[in-house]
């Protein structure tokens, strides 16, 4: 079984295409970066944070699933953009990134048996250059409220994305591609595995 530490339901989505048995834990933590890490620490550190979070809240048997737990950042110009706070501030945010390049940090943390592993992915995402109209539309709609720089590269947010260099799955917020390969490196058997 997997224990996920985190209330995304991408995340949840790629983990299923793999594995029958997956239970969700939302860890309760502060997301605020107090400690001024640069941005690939600081996405490191949170994903390590919700991991151990999760961990807090299991019990005996639980606690030797795998629990995986990831955050995902978009960063421009060395600013940390989050999940934006309300539709003005994701129409900022949109308008910040419009016509440019920023990247995208995804971390997650794995830990099995007591061994905790932490891994960052970075990429990078350029923005075609679109109208006020556009961008306001989408942020109006508040699809973008749950995902960090206010913009899904899946789902009705592809219109904005021109070119991407690194995983696509990443930018999504989950490096499904990476973490199955790991759990190969690892020989890791993790029951409900499908494949």
């Amino acid at each position: 079984m997997i224990i996920l530490g985190s209330k995304s339901p991408r995340r949840f989505e790629l983990l299923s295409d793999y594995f029958d048995d997956i239970k969700v834990i939302a860890p309760e933590i502060d997301e605020q970066n107090h400690l001024n890490l640069a941005p690939e620490e600081y996405v490191k550190w949170l994903s390590r944070k919700k991991a151990e979070a999760v961990i807090e809240v299991l019990d005996t048997k639980e606690r030797e699933s795998l629990i995986v737990a990831a955050d995902t950042i978009v960063v421009y110009e060395h600013s940390i953009l989050e999940k934006p706070r309300s539709c003005e501030e994701n129409l900022e945010f949109l308008i910040r990134l419009n016509g440019k390049k920023h990247s995208v940090y995804t971390a997650f943390t794995l830990c099995y048996q007591g061994e905790f592993i932490t891994e960052l992915c970075s990429s990078e995402v350029e923005f075609w250059e679109c109208n006020f109209n556009a961008l306001k539309q989408y942020t109006d709609s508040g699809i973008g409220l749950d995902k960090a720089g206010g913009y899904g590269i899946q789902g009705s947010g592809k219109f904005l994305v021109k070119g991407i260099v690194g995983d696509f799955y990443s930018i999504m917020g989950f490096p499904i591609s990476r973490f199955i390969h790991l759990l190969g490196e690892k020989n890791w058997h993790i029951s409900g595995y499908k494949y």
